[in-house]
């Protein structure tokens, strides 16, 4: 009943062109649907409608019904469907179809109508009409876990029908024939047709197909497909935890010296623990196992320990997995990730000469993130890579091992014969490099075919103002694009920025650069000269650089600021310079300059744990908010002494920034009083485009009542849809409570809310109020641990500020360094390439 009247509401947005709503898992039933249909098929000027009822209880007649009102939209040209498990019969479809070829202009569909109760009556008519959609360019349709489908007359129709670009099809599950889906290939052949574990009638001779039908598929089925491979393009094995194991262990049983139609393997095993040493065992020889797919072209597997110990991987299961990718001769992707196990390196070598094999190589990325790997090992690895001569994407990943620099130069040397690499990636961060210097980086500059690089030397003993000559070889790169380089927690000095920024000068297309020199030596003396050079790279359009935790004094920051805002591409920025001596009229200075850059929409500053008293904050929020054209806005003083009598200047400058989305402000662990920081929301209330807003204020001195009058002087937001507020450790008790949960009653329309209130006094009823104000608030309001403290606390060096007790608002208050978190998204790219 409330679908209906909430359909009567939208249909009086006249000039509505998109529309997503999201109403899955409720008790919706057919009969709602269809009033609801009514009512949006009068938004005439809806161009793109996306709508999700699954785990509802919307019968056939409902969805056919539904279909005859969305007709009425002329001006669709985007439609996506979500009616996965319901009670949705075929006769419900055919309805359905002959209703939405009334829209013409309709050039993409979406429609997941899984595990409901179609069979094949229906799809005649489905076909038939989605086929009059003369316009359709791109199809999307999952009809799998139905009952058995017994034909497949109105899909054929339906891709014949249609002049499609783009199709995807998924009929797993549905006890489709060999010879029906031989049909649909030979309908439209390049359909990307999905058929997991449904070889129904094995026997059936049907023509061979011709588009892309990934099987994934075990057991019978899974033999039915192999021993039928002409009739089957590829087979895809996907699998993970046990059933990975399940899918391995049938591979090494079965009889047949090949099995050819496997073309694909990702295998994600379950974190294996320390003494998984049978599971380990069955993994080597699985993976010898892989010479019976001469067919594999990509291969991506996952094989970590635990994060509380070293996994039971050694290197004798090295050299076995080299042996049998070495037969892989069609392979073009491989992708391992062997962190935090127990290998120490004496086979790397032939596990790189088993991957010298595979000729046809051209993206690889292996993972050996904390193990127990020594540098002395690395020639003969290198030069098993650099057989490889095919490959245009590199990463390597020896996090934490026992790697010493005097080993490097050989693993350099083979790495550069690859000489059509575009991309790559190596981080050697925490091992135990020492020197002043690393002349085997120099090498890298014969790789001028590189558009992309990625250097981490993170947590060493690298000493010097030039490590690597990096600034002297930068100019052989005339293609590169992204650059990133971290030298975080080293012993380097000054000039190194002044020699970087000088090489850095040199390429051309540079658009995306990284800089990490997080606790070193640096003392800002060259920063307007690295920025001066940098700023030549006409190309650029986002920069990140972290130079916390160094010696940097407040004197060049302005200066610094003044040559960033020359760069006049220049999109995002991203800069910490946390933990340094930079004083709150040197953070106004560098505010002032940087607003000359005309295209700047994204801005993250960093500039806690510095000796910032708040007494130039409302000039350095002036300086903000004349940059006009930000959409994303995070700035971080949290641990510094700023009492706050500037936060309502600050406010209003920030307030010029009219095209704000997204605002982030870290005020924790300073000595702000609670009057101020309610004037602060004077000077908010007027960036009314905000959608995400996140507020940190904890370990200050602020009341309920300032909470009070800081919600009543924000007002409403219309758009916002991301709340996160942190107050912990401060004296709120219920009269803050009561004040936050009259904030949450303006903003129902919140999709994601955070509440921390460790500290604060806060009683049941407090915590009552602002949980009946908004059901799906995550609330906290007790001091908890941190669970991932096991690798990541270790890894990143996120020094947390304050005396909070809450783990989340000591994250927001944090150092944030390169070295970790940085390498744990490049780990998680890696496990996902």
């Amino acid at each position: 009943d409330g679908l209906g009247e909430f359909g009567l509401g939208i249909r009086q947005c006249s000039q509505l062109t998109r529309l997503e709503l999201n109403f899955s898992s409720n008790q919706i039933t057919g009969d709602g649907l269809g009033e609801f249909g009514h009512w949006i098929g009068q938004c005439s000027q809806l161009t793109r409608l996306e709508l999700n009822f699954s785990s509802n209880q919307i019968t056939g007649d409902g969805l056919g019904e539904f279909g005859h009102w969305i007709g009425q939209c002329s001006q669709l040209t985007r439609l996506e469907l979500n009616f996965s498990g319901n009670q949705i019969t075929g006769d419900g479809l055919g309805e359905f179809g002959l209703g939405i070829r009334q829209c013409s202009q309709l050039t993409r569909l979406e429609l997941n109508l899984s595990s409901n109760q179609i069979t094949g009556d229906g799809l005649g008519e489905f076909g038939h009409g989605i086929g009059q959609c003369s316009q359709l360019s791109r199809l999307e349709l999952n009809l799998s876990q139905n009952s058995r489908i017994n034909n497949a007359i109105g899909i054929m129709e339906m891709l014949r029908s249609c002049s499609l670009q783009e199709c995807r099809i998924d009929l797993s599950g549905t006890g489709i024939t060999r010879r029906d889906a031989a049909a649909i290939v030979g309908a439209y052949p390049s359909v990307d047709l999905i058929l997991v574990d449904q070889i129904m009638d094995p026997v059936v001779q049907a023509p061979g197909l011709k588009g892309r039908a990934a099987l994934e598929a075990s057991g019978e089925t899974r033999l039915a497909a192999e021993s039928h491979e002409s009739n089957v393009a590829t087979i895809v094995s996907r699998a993970s935890g046990n059933r990975a194991f399940d899918e391995v262990a049938r591979i090494v049983e079965e009889d047949a010296t090949r099995i050819l139609g496997i073309a694909e393997i990702e295998w994600d095993f379950e974190p294996l623990r320390e003494n998984d040493v049978a599971k380990a065992d069955a993994l080597a020889a699985a993976l010898r196992g892989l010479r019976k797919m001469p067919h594999l072209r990509s291969c991506t597997i996952a094989m970590a320990g635990r994060s509380e110990s070293y996994g039971p991987i050694k290197d004798e299961h090295l050299e076995v997995f080299g042996a049998g990718i070495a037969h892989c001769g069609e392979l073009t992707s491989l992708s391992l990730d062997f962190r935090r196990n127990r290998i120490d390196g004496h086979h790397l070598g032939t596990f790189a000469e088993g991957i010298g094999h595979c000729h046809k190589l051209t993206m690889l990325s292996l993972v050996f993130r904390r193990n127990r790997i020594m540098g002395r090992y690395l020639g003969m690895f290198g030069e098993g890579i650099g057989r490889c001569g095919r490959l245009t994407s590199l990463s390597l990943n020896f996090f934490h091992n026992r790697i010493t620099a005097e080993h490097l130069g050989s693993l350099i040397e083979g790495i550069c014969r690859c000489r059509q690499l575009t991309s790559l990636s190596l981080d050697f961060s925490h091992n135990r490099i020492v020197g002043e210097s690393l002349p085997c980086l120099e090498r890298i500059g014969q790789l001028s075919e590189l558009a992309s690089l990625h250097l981490r030397f993170g947590i060493n003993r690298i000493e010097g103002d030039d490590p690597g000559k990096i600034g002297s070889w930068l100019d052989k790169f005339a293609r590169l694009n992204t650059l990133d380089l971290s030298f975080g927690r080293n012993q380097i000095t000054s000039s190194f920025v002044e020699k970087l920024g000088i090489g850095i000068a040199h390429c051309a297309l540079l658009a995306n650069l990284a800089i990490s020199a997080e606790s070193n030596r640096i003392t800002g003396k060259y920063m307007p000269k690295f920025a001066l050079e940098v700023g030549k790279c006409a190309m650029l359009a986002s920069c990140s650089l972290d130079f916390s935790r160094n010696e940097i004094t407040a004197k060049y920051l302005g200066e610094f600021g003044e040559k960033i805002g020359t760069f006049s591409q220049l999109s995002s920025l991203q800069m910490n310079l946390g933990g340094n001596e930079i004083s709150g009229m040197h953070v106004a200075a560098f505010a002032e300059g940087i607003r000359f850059c005309p295209t700047l929409t994204t801005l993250s500053l960093k500039f806690c744990q510095n000796k910032t008293t708040g007494s130039y904050l409302g000039a350095f929020g002036y300086g903000i908010g004349r940059c006009g054209q930000l959409t994303s806005l995070d700035l971080d003083f949290s641990s510094n002494e700023i009492v706050g009598e500037q936060l309502e200047a600050f406010g209003k400058g920030i307030r010029m920034c009219q095209q704000l989305t997204s605002l982030a402000l870290s005020f924790h662990g300073n000595k702000i009083e609670g009057r101020y920081f309610a004037a602060l929301g004077i000077g908010i209330r007027r960036c009314s485009k905000l959608i995400s807003l996140e507020l940190n204020f904890a370990d200050n001195q602020i009341k309920g009542r300032h909470v009070r009058r800081f919600g009543r002087a924000i007002g409403h937001f219309d758009q916002l849809s991301r709340l996160a507020l942190y107050f912990s450790d401060n004296e709120l008790c219920d009269e803050g409570a009561d004040a936050l949960a009259e904030f949450l009653r303006q903003h129902e329309g919140l999709l994601q809310c955070t509440i921390e209130l460790a500290g604060t006094a806060i009683t049941s009823t407090g915590r009552t109020a602002i949980t009946d104000a908004n059901p799906s608030v995550h609330l906290i309001t007790e001091a908890v641990g941190d669970p991932s403290a096991d690798e990541s606390s270790v890894e990143s060096s996120a020094n947390n500020s304050g005396n909070s007790s809450s783990m989340i608002s000591s994250a927001r208050a944090a150092v944030s360094t390169d070295v970790g978190s940085r390498d744990e998204q490049d780990v998680s790219s890696d496990r996902k390439s």
